[in-house]
């Protein structure tokens, strides 16, 4: 292990004795190390597979939208894919890259920026597009009109596959919940139908996934055109 990985074990474990970050995704290892603090609040193995073995083709490009500690382009990289996450918040994005040096790996690549209707329209298309968990935060903090905007533009630059989760208008009590308000009493069906509408040839459900905030279940989704 050299000077350079080691730094960076020492950085990621810090931010996690601070509490800089959301313990969202588990730390991808090729090898283990120490974790402060080693937890992690959503079941990721289990998506990040299913994801996996919905994909014909096992290379290509690849882009996860919202990539918080890079766990799922790690995963698709290790798979066969050039991977890319983008990720808005400043210290996940530092850890996710800071595993890249532990991992030394050369097929994962991670963005510091966040995604708005204008600047998604700069992306270039890519084989696998995944937006997991992201849209009800654009509803919120943008608009459905812009979320529909770049979602509209996420299709359009998705060569393949596209994979979606989102939250839904039945966690009550979030604060995001009201802004999803347009997805009625029964969310599941306004996405399947939302996704519909975007052109995919096919949509399906994959998978259902309860989170850390309550005891509703998330639907992983499965588009491709």
């Amino acid at each position: 292990m050299s000077i350079k990985q080691n730094f960076h074990k020492i950085y990621i474990n810090l931010l996690r004795f601070f509490n800089r970050i959301p313990f969202y995704q588990p730390t991808f290892m090729k090898n283990s190390f120490f974790l402060v603090k080693d937890k992690n609040l959503r079941e990721s193995e289990s998506r990040a597979k299913l994801i996996i073995e919905s994909l014909q083709e096992k290379t290509g490009s690849y882009l996860d939208i919202g990539s918080q500690l890079g766990y799922f382009v790690f995963k698709m990289a290790d798979s066969g894919f050039f991977a890319t996450g983008i990720e808005a918040s400043k210290y996940p994005h530092n850890y996710a890259s800071s595993l890249k040096v532990i991992n030394n790996d050369h097929n994962a690549c991670f963005i510091n920026m966040s995604i708005d209707s204008s600047n998604v329209k700069n992306l270039p298309s890519y084989d696998v597009i995944s937006i997991l968990n992201v849209f009800h935060h654009l509803v919120y903090f943008y608009s459905f009109k812009d979320a529909d905007i770049i979602m509209k533009e996420l299709v359009s630059k998705t060569n393949k596959t596209l994979f979606f989760e989102t939250g839904e208008f039945e966690e009550q009590g979030e604060y995001w919940t009201d802004c999803l308000s347009f997805m009625g009493k029964d969310s599941k069906n306004w996405t399947f139908n939302y996704l519909k509408s975007l052109g995919f040839a096919n949509v399906s459900k994959i998978g259902e996934f309860s989170t850390h905030l309550n005891n509703h279940s998330r639907t992983l989704y499965c588009c491709t055109k």
